[in-house]
């Protein structure tokens, strides 16, 4: 059966697969923001219009404790009748008078400014022997909670822990997971782990390449948290990574996907105690990268058939 010209299928070059995936990836990314900034915006508006003392850069709120939340955390659940008092002589705020009776409203800086004073949750100081911990959590299932448990891992090493660990997590997840529940309202001129791997910005005056990656990890609502946001155009770098390899083999030299990765870790590792990747489903470049910077691995899986296979 002859095939007419007409209907027969032109295959693209890499480059200009390259270039007009990068055209869709804009696109979408300008859509994906302008609702962003429309959710923003409304959420912004309040019934007061007072400022929120909770309320942090990332859009949303500190963790807030009450008086059983402390005495759970801190106390094994005794009850503390001079907590208040306590507070007051470390100069921890969060206990206010309404009324003539205490209300307790101690947020997640507070709690851990506390918890410090008490010797229960201390900076963490690296020994001249310890290095940067890397985890990377991986799964080529979708689904199995791999963003749920880096988000929720970074969170708990930061806040639940006898030290006080500085965490940066880094979303290579193009799908973003991890980037929402964190950064919910990222701001377009904000830079991407992707605009990092690619080197798609400008250095100002006195600006260094690693003191643009220190700067793209953003803090968000939980201290010691920071985290080098992704965007749907970071895919591109599967990509770029192929057309790498393809022209090193033709100048006859090596081309490694991860050693863009590893200058990025370089340049942040003394801001860190730990860092973590999430990573998406599928084996790309910029997860092969994760999988051997890391220094550990996290396999979440749920127990089901699928899942094990």
């Amino acid at each position: 059966m002859s095939i007419l010209l007409k209907d027969a299928v032109r295959l693209m070059s890499p480059n200009d697969t390259y270039s007009l995936y990068s055209r869709l990836h804009e696109r979408l990314s300008k859509l994906v923001s302008q609702k962003k900034l429309i959710e923003a915006e409304i959420l912004s508006i309040d019934n007061d219009g007072e400022d929120d003392p909770y309320m942090c850069a990332n859009g949303k709120r500190e963790c807030i404790y009450n008086k059983p939340d402390i005495e759970r955390d801190l106390y094994s659940g005794k009850n503390i009748r001079n907590l208040d008092k306590i507070m007051e002589k470390y100069g921890v705020e969060g206990v206010y008078k309404v009324n003539g009776r205490n209300t307790w409203k101690v947020s997640q800086s507070n709690r851990n400014k506390l918890a410090q004073a008490l010797t229960l949750f201390m900076p963490f100081e690296r020994s001249e022997n310890q290095t940067l911990q890397m985890f990377i959590v991986s799964n080529l299932k979708g689904g199995s909670g791999k963003s749920t448990l880096a988000s929720n891992l970074a969170a708990a090493l930061a806040t639940q822990t006898m030290n006080s660990y500085r965490i940066g997590l880094i979303d290579l997840d193009p799908q973003g997971s991890a980037t929402d529940i964190y950064l919910p309202y990222l701001d377009d001129d904000a830079l991407s782990v992707g605009d990092l791997l690619l080197e798609e910005f400008e250095l100002d005056d006195n600006e260094t390449f690693e003191s643009v990656c220190r700067d793209a990890f953003l803090e968000v609502n939980i201290p010691n948290v920071k985290v080098l946001p992704a965007r749907t155009a970071d895919a591109r770098y599967d990509f770029y990574s192929k057309m790498k390899g393809l022209e090193s083999q033709e100048k006859g030299v090596v081309y490694h996907s991860h050693d863009q990765l590893m200058r990025i870790v370089e340049a942040v590792k003394d801001d860190f105690d730990i860092i973590l990747f999430d990573t998406p489903p599928q084996l790309n470049e910029a997860a092969f990268a994760a999988h051997f910077v890391a220094t550990s691995s996290i396999i979440p899986m749920r127990s089901e058939q699928n899942d094990r296979d």
